[in-house]
């Protein structure tokens, strides 16, 4: 056995297996980076590895039975001892083997992310908190004029509790999502994962209007509850959001928190046309713009540095790209205005989670990519516990090719928010960056995830369609495709907004045409096929 090993030794066996081993971890490294970038098909990758893994054999048997000589290379058993130059050529193998692998070490602490021992990441610190839920309010009697009063004390409490950035919060967006009154409070807390939930009622009492506001724990336990009074002209409404807020926060860590200071609060009447004009956004209903928009316009009438309003201006630009096709130039014009409106907002109110997440989303797609993520990275920075922002990060990741990046974000996200609108972007942004990856069961899972959460969505549901369609399902893709015109008949699929979307998923179609003529050539091509067959009655 020692004298076969010896051989093994001299004939530099050995050290081939060694240097085509890390050699051949390099070139799998080099192809993952350069297939995707060159948008090569996805097959190229597989028969890089192939061809490395039939190699491996035939390369130790030329190295048993050759050996390279000055005279060329010649069969072993030709080479007297005397002649042989193995030791010279094993030197030469020993420093490609030591070169190669302080490439690979050099790799390894390129690409290997910094970890601060003493410092624990920022979602470890954000989930071992509790997460509070913000209901709805209910309207139990008074003036119908006052309905608009149970969606903004809802939202001017989730914002004052953010703002104290003590624990998450559920976002306005999965709450609407569930506004279901018949379930228990243990119910409620179970769906939406939060630990307290805060509810109320709004009645008329006299000429002034009262307000209950409770908080409950998982367990359906009451542990804190407080009447206010509020004037018919609202007067006052912000002191008692504030007072809200900071008993919440309190009764939460048992412990008394210095009142939550909230400066620049608009005046009720602009914050009243914001709230009106916001429920039109949240609804996305197109023929309702004209209403809403001017009850957005009223309220900066009012307080031109309302940033909430200027934001909401912004939105209405992004759902009427979404909604209303335009010419190339007019998209132009439309991009440039929602940008201004979220440069504006973010201007009055730095680093507040919607503002800064829309705007970095667009500024990478004018193509100002480094300036998005330093701003969304700033932002989240500043306001960690915005759902809102982490999921617009997440987009911005995805689109950009971020894949590992954009799927940690978005799993945060997640965790944060527990059902609705968001939850179903984050399940699309990690099936985007599963298919890029190759990893198609778990891309599939997620579609099903994201499909569960929010079928209206639109921001989502065009991901998952696409999705649905490329791994072949193409059946679950049409049958999508059709619930959702029928849930948003107006939605324009080759928007800019979702063709920023659609950008990673894109690229994965374009290479499956390239290896495959019928496939479909790009995204809009596949949804003329869906509209297509969606259009021709089932027999």
């Amino acid at each position: 056995m020692a004298s076969v090993w010896e051989e093994l030794r001299r004939r530099s066996v050995v050290r081939v297996a060694i240097a085509y081993a890390v050699v051949s971890w390099l070139i799998l490294q080099l192809a993952d980076v350069l297939i995707p970038l060159l948008t090569l098909p996805e097959w190229v990758g597989r028969l890089v590895f192939l061809v490395l893994v039939i190699g491996f054999p035939l390369a130790l048997i030329f190295a048993w039975i050759f050996e390279l000589t000055p005279e060329g290379i010649q069969r072993d058993s030709k080479v007297s001892h005397d002649q042989s130059v193995s030791q010279q050529s094993g030197r030469r193998l020993n420093v490609l083997i030591v070169g190669a692998l302080a490439i690979v070490l050099g790799y390894s602490v390129m690409t290997r992310n910094p970890v601060n021992p003493d410092e624990p990441p920022i979602d470890t610190a954000v989930f071992n908190r509790p997460m509070v839920a913000v209901l709805p309010f209910v309207k139990t009697s008074g003036d119908s004029a006052f309905d608009h009063l149970s969606l903004g004390l809802m939202d001017e409490i989730i914002v004052s509790l953010q703002r104290l950035k003590a624990f998450p919060v559920v976002s306005r967006g999965a709450v609407l999502t569930f506004q279901s009154r018949d379930k228990s409070v243990t119910k409620t807390a179970e769906e939406l994962n939060a630990q307290y939930v805060v509810d109320g009622s709004i009645r008329a009492d006299g000429d002034n209007l009262r307000v209950l506001v409770t908080m409950s724990d998982s367990k359906g336990d009451q542990v804190w509850a407080r009447p206010f009074v509020l004037a018919p002209d609202l007067e006052g409404l912000f002191t008692v959001v504030e007072e809200v807020a900071a008993s919440i926060a309190g009764a939460v860590r048992e412990s008394e928190v210095d009142r939550v200071v909230v400066a620049n609060r608009p005046p009720v009447a602009a914050w009243e046309h914001y709230i009106k004009g916001l429920s039109v956004v949240l609804d996305w209903s197109p023929d309702r713009h004209d209403e809403g928009r001017g009850h957005i316009e009223s309220a900066l009438e009012i307080d031109p540095n309302m940033a909430e309003a200027w934001w909401a201006l912004g939105e209405f630009e992004v759902v009427e790209m979404m909604f209303f096709p335009a010419s190339e130039e007019e998209s132009r014009v439309r991009l440039k205005k929602s940008l201004g409106y979220f440069l504006r907002a973010n201007e009055i109110s730095p680093f507040q989670g919607g503002a800064c997440g829309c705007l970095g989303f667009m500024l990478a797609m004018s193509n100002r990519v480094s300036e998005a993520f330093t701003l969304l990275e700033e932002a989240l920075h500043a306001n960690p516990l915005s759902t809102r922002l982490r999921v617009d990060y997440a987009q911005v990741l995805v689109s950009e090719g971020r894949f590992d990046e954009a799927r940690t974000m978005a799993k945060s996200a997640a965790g944060m928010e527990p059902m609705g609108w968001d939850l179903a972007m984050t399940f699309t942004i990690r099936a985007t960056a599963d298919l890029a990856e190759g990893r198609f069961d778990e891309a599939l899972a997620n579609v099903h995830r994201a499909k569960y959460a929010s079928v209206r969505n639109v921001y989502s549901t065009p991901s998952a369609i696409l999705i649905l369609y490329v791994l072949g399902d193409r059946e679950d893709a049409t049958e999508l495709y059709r619930e959702f015109v029928s849930e948003v008949p107006d939605f324009s699929f080759d928007n800019p907004i979702t063709v920023y979307d659609l950008k990673s998923i894109d690229s994965v179609i374009v290479s499956r045409h390239r290896a495959n003529a019928e496939f479909p050539p790009n995204a809009m091509a596949i949804v003329d096929e869906l509209a297509s067959q969606t259009a021709t009655p089932a027999n």
